[in-house]
């Protein structure tokens, strides 16, 4: 540097002035203090259990069921449709939550035809000791395996995905937990529409039977 420096000095008598040759430069980049990690824009980084607030988002507890190896864990949720759109979960919720909920299905194969392949639906169990969602997720599984088209999900797994193992590339969002079916059936229609969920950005149907 200091080399480069006689040669601006050569050229430019005011360079002497301006940068002296026994100068020294240096550049550096500032580290970002606590201000900005705590107000930093990707909120999604700080959705995890134990953090305090009236809002937790979807939370990994630890469990490994089925429903919770394909999770996506989380304060926002974002349809494939529309990226870079985020909603806010209804937190806290879980694997666990009952006795009604909203879900959030979306395929992540990769593959053109399944680009806006998600699906919102609503899970509800009375039984003591089984997970509404857990249930539901086995009902879709089970009637992918047996070709039985109860949804437009099911549909497209069986249109695009035969013989495949939904598992593999399906990944759960647990939306909203409610008191009973009858809320639960409002704000699936709530966030459907949210998601932009509803066909053609979406695989649900306005005249889809609920089940």
């Amino acid at each position: 540097m200091a080399q480069s420096l006689r040669q601006v000095s050569k050229k430019d008598p005011l360079a002497n002035i301006l940068i002296p040759p026994s100068s020294v430069i240096v550049a550096y980049r500032k580290l970002p203090n606590l201000k900005e990690l705590l107000c930093s824009p990707d909120q999604n980084k700080f959705a995890v259990a134990g953090l305090p607030g009236p809002n937790l988002g979807y939370m990994d507890t630890g469990c490994h069921c089925d429903v919770c190896k394909i999770s996506s864990f989380g304060r926002f949720v974002s349809p494939p449709s529309m990226p870079g759109y985020k909603v806010p979960v209804k937190g806290p919720t879980t694997c666990t939550s009952g006795p009604a909920l909203i879900y959030h299905l979306i395929c992540n194969s990769g593959r053109p035809e399944c680009r806006r392949a998600h699906y919102v639906g609503l899970a509800s169990s009375n039984v003591d000791g089984v997970k509404p969602m857990s249930a539901r997720w086995s009902n879709h599984k089970s009637h992918h395996k047996k070709g039985k088209n109860n949804c437009q999900m099911t549909e497209h797994l069986l249109t695009c995905h035969k013989n495949e193992d939904p598992q593999n590339f399906v990944s759960i969002t647990v939306l909203e937990v409610c008191l009973n079916v009858d809320v639960t059936r409002e704000r699936e229609t709530v966030w459907t529409f949210n998601l932009f969920a509803y066909q053609p950005t979406g695989l649900n149907k306005r005249e889809e039977t609920k089940e």
